[in-house]
């Protein structure tokens, strides 16, 4: 396995059309490059098709548009995030971004979201009717996205200072695409008007719930429930977690109905952040609500609640579907170094996920393996799932650097995930890393440790010398047992003790790595600053 590692967001980023966003992706590795040395992409999947977004080659910067950026002197610091400004529909999609510095590569996948507030427009503003005549008001709800939307009729009476939801006599249309990505809705209300109702105010309201689309349990997730076009200013907005008890006993019914909210759950309106908005003379709020999810809350609703006056709340719920990527991915092989004319049995380990369903495909440099052993899915640790998959085969002569591949596919990954294990029969060389001392500044007169540390190298059998101004030290030197990981590789740590005197000042240690897939020894230097 690699010393380059890279972490992006783990859940999908939401971002209002027109304003800024920034996407994760942090890399560390174990070398110390410098900005020549690293190379940056980003690819961005869209519905008109995947495109090259930024690219860096460690020298020279492409642009596909001018509203992205890679920050050059965050990139030498191990950030590799993508800046984009003026966010629109069009940029929302699956974002991957790979980081190269050779030999090593790592990529990492991050959801973009975007959203649109609609404008709402109530035609006429002064309608006048006579008593006993029929008449139309007219709701445009224009330019928003995404298609999903809710509009409620409200009426305010002269002798009732409270407004009332209206149910008869409403006409919704089905949202149009604009032809821009956004969407428009028309909604009527007919009246017929009495004396009762002279100087009457008809509100047209729309509300929806944001939700991301992938929700991973005890990761933080925003819920974004978005009230528009109210009046008066005064708007009261109730977030409410339904019990389980509450979910089984519920009868069916779509989010846009308005029924009591009588249902025992617990009130999450103290942890809401509301933001009121003003359009002219109307009103909106944007009432966002930040929770950790747990498996408990798979298949479990959440409710906005929106009280406007004395009138009958408006009530918008969403169902959540808790995901858990899985804890442990690894290709696994027995025995652990391949051996021509010998069975070798390769196990894709997949670990701690959530829900069960799970499909893994083998692949021999990318060509399908038709045979295949699996091991579950089976409930492992509580509610979360493992399978094992395993593959068998006689390795040959010509199997040397032929490549396997397990392509994971689970509801918690964006496409899939993907391991790989290269048959190796000659042998793989050390990574010899660069000497470290502890103390980290030796002393004059006191003891101090220098160890060199060598990792994924096989066979085992490896030679390391230390010397000191271009001679041999015995005395000191020590090694650490040879560790075998997953992969048939093999790691130690080397190393050599000595108490600096004052003429050790500005001498010159190294450490001679001899292995037989190298056909030159490996070195590294260390030059002794000592303390006085």
């Amino acid at each position: 396995e690699g010393t380059l590692k890279l972490t992006s967001s783990t859940f999908p980023v939401h971002s209002l059309a027109g304003s800024d966003v920034e996407l994760t992706c942090m890399f560390s590795s174990s070398l110390t490059p410098q900005l020549t040395d690293i190379a940056v992409e980003w690819k961005a999947d869209t519905r008109d098709g995947q495109m090259m977004v930024y690219s860096f080659d460690g020298k020279k910067e492409v642009y596909n548009r001018n509203r992205s950026e890679v920050s050059q002197r965050r990139l030498v610091l191990g950030d590799a995030s993508l800046h984009l400004r003026n966010v629109t529909v069009g940029d929302e999609g699956l974002y991957t971004c790979t980081v190269l510095i050779t030999p090593e590569m790592a990529f990492g996948t991050t959801q973009l979201d975007v959203s649109v507030q609609p404008s709402v427009t109530l035609l006429p503003e002064l309608p006048t009717i006579t008593v006993g005549e029929e008449r139309t008001l007219l709701c445009e709800i224009n330019r928003f996205y995404p298609k999903p939307i809710d509009v409620v009729w409200f009426i305010k009476k002269d002798f009732n200072p409270e407004q009332e939801a209206v149910s008869r006599d409403i006409c919704t249309g089905i949202p149009l695409p604009n032809g821009d990505e956004t969407f428009s809705v028309q909604s009527r209300i007919t009246l017929w008007a009495t004396a009762k109702e002279s100087d009457a105010v008809y509100t047209c309201q729309v509300s929806e719930i944001l939700v991301s689309e992938m929700i991973f349990g005890n990761e933080t997730v925003t819920l974004i429930c978005n009230i528009s076009a109210f009046r008066p200013k005064q708007v009261q907005v109730k977030w409410l977690r339904l019990s389980n008890q509450s979910l089984q006993e519920k009868e069916h019914c779509s989010s846009s109905e308005r029924i009591p909210l009588q249902e025992a759950g617990e009130d999450l309106s103290d942890m809401a952040v509301n933001k009121p908005l003003k359009h002219g003379r109307l009103y909106s709020t944007v009432s966002c609500l930040r929770i950790v999810p747990t498996l408990d809350d798979d298949n479990r609703e959440y409710r906005c609640r929106v009280l406007h006056g004395k009138s009958k709340p408006v009530i918008k719920s969403t169902t959540l579907r808790v995901k858990v990527r899985p804890s442990y991915c690894q290709i696994t092989s027995l025995p652990h170094i391949p051996e021509p004319g010998k069975q070798l049995v390769l196990c894709c380990r997949t670990e701690q996920f959530y829900p069960r369903a799970i499909t893994l495909k083998w692949f021999r440099d990318e060509l399908l393996v038709e045979q295949f052993t699996q091991f579950g899915s089976f409930q492992d640790r509580g509610r979360l799932y493992s399978v094992w998959n395993q593959i068998e085969l006689t390795v040959s002569k010509n199997d040397h650097k032929v490549v396997y591949t397990c392509r994971v596919y689970h509801e918690s990954f964006t496409g899939f995930k993907e391991l790989s294990y290269r048959i190796n029969l000659q042998g793989m060389p050390p990574e010899v890393l660069w000497i470290t001392s502890d103390p980290a500044q030796p002393e004059v007169g006191k003891e101090c440790t220098l160890n060199c540390h060598m990792n994924n190298f096989c066979p085992d059998t490896i030679t390391v010398k230390w010397l000191k101004n271009n001679l041999q030290v015995d005395n000191g030197v020590s090694s650490s047992p040879s560790i075998l990981d997953t992969n048939g590789r093999y790691s130690l740590y080397s190393f050599l003790k000595l108490t600096p005197t004052r003429d050790d000042q500005g001498s010159v240690i190294k450490c001679i790595v001899e292995h037989s897939t190298l056909t030159s020894c490996e070195e590294r230097s260390y030059r002794l600053h000592l303390v006085n």
